[in-house]
């Protein structure tokens, strides 16, 4: 005769999957994606630069102000 039937356990706890060695602070991930949005920061700042200069008529060229604009 089979035995009863058991229940099914609990799942185990995210602590129990994580990878040796991470943290629970984001790790890598936090610090990639900060890095990420500090250089669009970065070239949004420029952009922002070259197309002042263009319209003050600084020398800025309409060329470089466009590419600052698409980067």
């Amino acid at each position: 005769m089979p035995g009863p039937i058991t229940p099914i356990a609990a799942p185990p706890s995210l602590e129990s999957i994580r990878p040796a060695g991470s943290s629970n602070s984001g790790g890598a991930f936090q610090d990639v994606f900060s890095a990420a949005v500090k250089s669009v920061e970065g070239f949004n700042n420029d952009a922002t630069a070259a197309v002042s200069r263009f319209l003050s008529g600084e020398g800025e060229d309409v060329h470089s102000a466009a590419l600052a604009v698409e980067r």
